[in-house]
Order: C-alpha cells, then structure tokens, then sequence
C-alpha cells in the first residue's frame, strides 16, 4: 500500500509541474509537513521524492523543483 501512496503522490507532484503550479525553483513542502497533511508515514512521502529528479539547497537541505 506504501508503494500506491508513494506513486500517487509523485505522481500529483509531476501534474503540478505539468500544470504550471509548480515551478523551476519552487520549494517543496517538507516531508514531514506533507506527511502529516496526508495522514502517511514520512518514509512514504521520502519515497515519492526521492523518485523525483530535485536539487537539495546546502544552505538549508530543502527540495526544490528542478
């Protein structure tokens, strides 16, 4: 089921992006912020990004859309 959840929120990131809401640079909410708001443990929502292409800010270890 993790595996499904994960799937599906990257796939709700990737429409994002398709549909201009998310953009080159644009931060993405935390993993823990975005786990609590889906109710799903926080290695799922790691899971989902780190399936996702993104660049990690040194300065603040934060996500960012590439």
């Amino acid at each position: 089921m993790a595996a499904t959840t994960a799937r599906t929120i990257r796939a709700d990131i990737e429409a994002r992006i398709a549909a201009g809401e998310l953009r080159s640079g644009d931060r993405l909410q935390s993993v823990r912020d975005l786990a609590a708001e889906l109710d799903v443990a926080p290695a799922t929502v790691a899971a989902a990004y780190r399936c996702l292409l993104y660049t990690s800010d040194a300065a603040d270890d934060s996500l960012r859309v590439d």
